[in-house]
């Protein structure tokens, strides 16, 4: 396994890599080696970062930008895990957390080399995070059955907007079947999702995946997790932030 310091040729060349279909994903680890570098570890397996044979927690987003709601939700998304070990009966110590970012995105295409180096770069804020600093994962898949085929057995972390369109048929070519084909693959696969609840900019209420829940097809509603207000909530979205930082005249990620 070769370990390569994270300058900027080094970080480039992987992140092409995967924008010209070289390689499938890089694990890049904000300082992480005892020198206090940031290291590029390109197409680490996910597996190696299992204890126990424990699934790893992927947080998916495009953190644009990434800001401290994303690690409480990563915390949050840790503690329901353990949960719902408890329920399985298995071992309960706390899962590994990956955020992800994709370089394909199902609504807006593509993005730049120089986006996602400069999204990945946020990973060694260290005022950011409290607990971190947490690895971070480029991809090349923005849909979810294309990401358990990569990392079967994790458990994926994402937003209500997320789990919205993760059961919205528009995303799986109008049809229903495929959802449900893609969803069961997923659950073959052995992943599930950890559903993190949201304000609602219309009633300026707070909704959780639990009233959602009963609109998910029996099939597959074992794979969803909702957090529940009082396991997370936070009043801050990326949205805002990049609205916010539009009228202040910074540049977006």
């Amino acid at each position: 396994m070769t370990v390569v310091n994270t300058h900027e040729e080094a970080k480039r060349k992987a992140i092409e890599s995967l924008i010209l279909g070289d390689r499938d994903y890089a694990l890049f680890w904000p300082k992480g080696n005892p020198n206090g570098e940031s290291v590029l570890i390109p197409h680490f397996p996910i597996s190696g970062l299992r204890k126990a044979g424990k699934p790893v927690l992927i947080l998916c987003g495009s953190f644009n930008p990434l800001h401290v709601g994303h690690e409480r939700m990563a915390l949050a998304a840790m503690k329901k895990f353990n949960q719902v070990a408890e329920i399985a009966d298995t071992e309960t110590s706390s899962a590994k957390v990956v955020f992800e970012i994709s370089v394909n995105n199902a609504d807006k295409g593509g993005i730049s080399i120089d986006t996602v180096a400069k999204r990945m770069l946020q990973f060694t804020d260290e005022e950011l995070f409290s607990h971190g600093p947490w690895p971070v994962v480029a991809t090349t898949v923005p849909k979810f059955v294309d990401k358990a085929r990569l990392f079967p057995g994790c458990l994926f972390v994402v937003g209500m907007d997320t789990a919205v369109r993760i059961i919205n048929p528009k995303y799986y070519n109008n049809s229903e079947e495929e959802m449900l084909e893609a969803l069961i693959e997923i659950k073959r696969l052995c992943c599930s999702f950890v559903v993190a609840g949201r304000i609602n900019s219309e009633t300026n209420a707070f909704e959780t995946f639990h009233e959602m829940h009963d609109r998910v097809p029996t099939v597959i509603r074992s794979i969803f997790h909702p957090l529940s207000e009082e396991e997370f909530r936070i009043d801050l979205s990326s949205t805002e932030m990049r609205q916010r930082m539009k009228s202040e005249g910074k540049a977006n990620m």
